[in-house]
């Protein structure tokens, strides 16, 4: 197999065989990530892609679905991803379904009718790094689009019957930020047609500009427990039914539930943690996260 980046994958995909088709990130640039910073941006030859293929069709015949790598396969063109997805169905005829990782800005440059036809080869169950709703944000973070452009992006996808996760980071906006970026962000993915949410919290490292910000004194982290109250205000303005997963290495209150139905047990999850566990005991789990 050709891996020639860092291998990335949600939890869920664990049974999932990855395949490479990119590595790297093209984007590059979000303020508080660093995880590709040091692998250059490639496109793999098809050559290489149907050579591996072959040897999990190999190895894996009876794989029922394949996670595309790395950071975001969908910035390959139609063509390209349609070329993968009849090889994949050629040569992995047990093969049910076809995920990857993907940025809002992969999808303008593909048309409704396109991503029907990379449905019906198998493309579906898309990881999307949203982040926040809040243009404010999304501009200071680095993330190359708005939130109406994600707005945008992800109907084309609702409408292509494409279903796709989408996440929020917990505390991005910083200290005294939480508010509007709760709001805002759950403005946005109430619009909108996911099958899950997930959710994780801002954990700063070394290598990463908003780290940078920080030393500057241009940034100011929000505290856990303030981070627990634009939670729950995000918890509660979330209206539709989704499955929220607050459950990454990074969150110190783990709450998972399917919303409506499970809204009062996750509020009381994290309101339980707001009001009866230390500041400095949760400061202190933050601080032992050495990866994420």
């Amino acid at each position: 197999m050709h891996y020639s980046g860092v291998l990335n994958r949600p939890p869920y995909e664990s049974d999932s065989i990855l395949l490479e088709v990119t590595s790297g990130c093209s984007h590059n640039s979000c303020k508080f990530c660093s995880f590709y910073k040091k692998v250059p941006f490639r496109m793999s030859p098809m050559s290489e892609i149907e050579e591996d293929i072959l040897e999990i069709s190999r190895k894996s015949p009876g794989a029922e679905r394949v996670f595309l790598q790395s950071a975001e396969p969908f910035v390959l063109n139609f063509e390209k991803l349609r070329d993968i997805g009849i090889k994949i169905r050629k040569h992995l005829p047990n093969c049910k379904s076809i995920g990857s990782y993907a940025r809002i800005t992969n999808f303008r440059n593909k048309s409704v009718e396109q991503l029907k036809e990379l449905r019906k080869l198998g493309y579906d169950g898309l990881f999307i790094g949203v982040e926040s709703g809040d243009n404010v944000l999304l501009d200071r973070m680095n993330k190359g689009y708005r939130a109406e452009e994600a707005a945008e992006q992800c109907k084309k996808l609702d409408e292509a019957e494409i279903t796709y996760i989408i996440t929020i980071i917990n505390g991005l906006g910083g200290k005294g930020y939480g508010l509007d970026h709760a709001v805002k962000t759950a403005e946005l993915f109430n619009q909108l047609h996911p099958i899950i949410v997930g959710m994780s919290q801002l954990t700063l490292f070394p290598d990463t500009p908003l780290n940078d910000d920080v030393k500057n004194g241009n940034f100011e982290e929000a505290g856990e427990k303030e981070r627990l109250v634009e939670l729950i205000e995000f918890v509660k303005r979330l209206e539709i039914p989704v499955f929220f997963a607050g459950v990454h290495v990074s969150v110190t209150t783990p709450a998972m539930g399917n919303l409506p139905k499970d809204k009062e047990k996750i509020l009381a999850v994290l309101n339980n943690a707001l009001i009866n566990t230390k500041e400095e005991d949760l400061k202190e789990y933050r601080n032992n996260v050495r990866s994420l």
